[in-house]
């Protein structure tokens, strides 16, 4: 009888697709289940072994068996330790092929024309092995006819052949044990300085934080470590670095005083106050001025960090003084408008009668209600009566008796009232000559003088042949002539003797 060899091509591919494991019927009426020990595993630093019972519902009588199994695909390998069946023997192993990659070869060897038949219930029991350090994970593994997928083919001994379809496939489970996930912490947000301490990052289950809490404004990172036995919700372990920050408080900018007028002393245009400081507030002189508020590290202004705020003293304003009254003429130098504080003056002092404008400038510090500048009027009124006078002279001596404190444009007229041939008098223009010893009086008549108005007074000449008492300069001088006379003469008599 020909044998008729029966070839069931077995192909184990590793995908990661989620195929779960069920019935596999064939055109035949076979249903193939395949069963996996242990239904899941653990995940695992050691290699773990894994057995695959492929089987059959049904007996049908056979009388070859062979097949290739596959045991690695993309990433992850699963070696074949075995593969037996519980009815036949025969079975052996090669080696990956160069045809075939990762392929471990499963052929019938035995000459089985002794066996009618043998049970397709323990089709094949194929022994894997888990490599230690797989992930968890569901790894769906197929049993097809051949590399590209095919059906089981089918035939027995009595020369009938079944051609089948049907794809095996399984699932080898490695399920990590539950293990309790903690949140992730999220930062505060909005969080503004108050001068509290505040957390920026709260505590929670399964782990602990630090650098969460801080009172300045700022930026910071707290650091959340997990307590042992804990894993974050996103699967990871690393402590997690959590930013978070307290912002600046906004603070009112200051305002500058107002109403500010110089008093000499010094003056503050802007109030430093809590959460910054002030530069350029102080001051003592009149003017405009920019003080400048900077906040602090935990406050800042609407504006920004600092603000220029303006701020002025104002001048204190200051009466202008009066007019002297009553001024009248004496010969002297008069002040009509008095000096005072806080500003400066000229035009104020005169001689002669008249009218006269004082200029009055106020100082940095000060104004005048009319402003910087005012003017005062004043005036020097002449004098009532002209006093009279004397005059002195020796004789031979010539001198002038016109009045020189009338003022311009006066107009004067002499009349000699006694004489008697003491002086010569030049009733044209007020000169005298002295002639001999005596006295001499002069009336002189002015009018429209600017220091006397109109009036007269009495001039007495009096005339001496010797200096005038009290001229004690022209005295020593004429001691001194005479001494040098008598000296000379002295000195001209003893030349004279020696001569003899």
């Amino acid at each position: 009888m020909k044998k008729i060899f029966v070839a069931v091509v077995l192909c184990l591919a590793l995908v990661l697709s989620a195929v779960p494991s069920a019935v596999f019927a064939t055109k035949s009426g076979l249903e193939f289940t395949a069963t996996v020990n242990p239904e899941k595993l653990a995940p695992s630093s050691d290699d773990q072994t894994v057995t695959v019972t492929i089987n059959a519902d049904k007996t049908m009588q056979l009388d070859a068996v062979g097949a290739f199994i596959y045991f690695k695909s993309g990433e992850y390998s699963f070696p074949v330790q075995s593969v037996s069946n519980t009815d036949i023997s025969g079975f052996g192993f090669d080696d990956p092929s160069e045809a075939l990659p990762d392929c471990y070869c499963v052929y019938w060897t035995n000459d089985f024309s002794t066996v009618d038949y043998y049970e397709t219930s323990n089709l094949m029991v194929i022994t894997l092995t888990v490599p230690g350090g797989t992930p968890a994970g569901t790894y769906t593994l197929k049993v097809a006819g051949d590399a590209e997928g095919k059906g089981i083919y089918l035939s027995n001994n009595y020369g009938t052949t079944l051609e089948d379809e049907a794809v095996v496939t399984f699932d080898i489970v490695i399920e990590a044990p539950e293990v309790p996930q903690a949140t992730i912490p999220t930062a505060a947000e909005n969080l503004t300085y108050t001068g509290e301490n505040q957390t920026g990052v709260p505590a929670g289950e399964g782990y602990t934080i630090t650098g969460n809490t801080a009172t300045n404004a700022g930026d910071y990172t707290a650091v959340a470590t997990l307590e042992e036995g804990y894993v974050w919700e996103d699967g990871s372990t690393d402590p997690k670095e959590i930013p978070w920050s307290i912002a600046k408080a906004v603070i009112d900018s200051p305002a500058a005083a107002t109403g500010l007028e110089y008093t000499g002393e010094e003056q503050t245009g802007v109030e430093a106050g809590e959460g910054y400081t002030v530069t350029g507030n102080t001051a003592t002189d009149a003017g405009d001025y920019t003080a400048k508020a900077t906040a602090d590290a935990n406050h800042t202004f609407a504006e920004g960090d600092s603000v220029d705020v303006p701020w002025s003293i104002a001048k204190a304003v200051i009466e202008a003084p009066k007019a002297v009254e009553g001024l009248e003429y004496t010969g002297e130098e008069q002040t009509g408008v008095p000096e005072g504080e806080g500003y400066t003056i000229e035009g104020n002092t005169a001689t002669e009668a008249g009218d006269y404008t004082a200029t009055l400038t106020a100082d940095k510090n000060h104004t005048f209600a009319e402003g910087d500048t005012v003017t005062v009027d004043w005036k020097i009124a002449p004098a009532s009566e002209h006093d009279d006078e004397e005059e002195k002279a020796s004789v031979g001596a010539t001198g002038s008796i016109a009045p020189e404190d009338l003022g311009e444009g006066a107009q004067v007229s002499y009349e000699v009232e006694e004489n008697d041939g003491v002086i010569e008098f030049n009733e044209e223009t007020g000169e005298y000559t002295a002639l001999k010893e005596g006295t001499a009086t002069v009336h002189v008549f002015y009018s429209n003088s600017a220091n006397y108005g109109r009036g007269d007074y009495v001039v007495t000449i009096t005339i001496t042949n010797a200096a005038p008492t009290g001229d004690m300069t022209a005295r020593w001088i004429m001691v001194g002539a005479a001494a040098l006379v008598v000296m000379g003469v002295y000195l001209f008599i003893s030349k004279r003797k020696e001569q003899e």
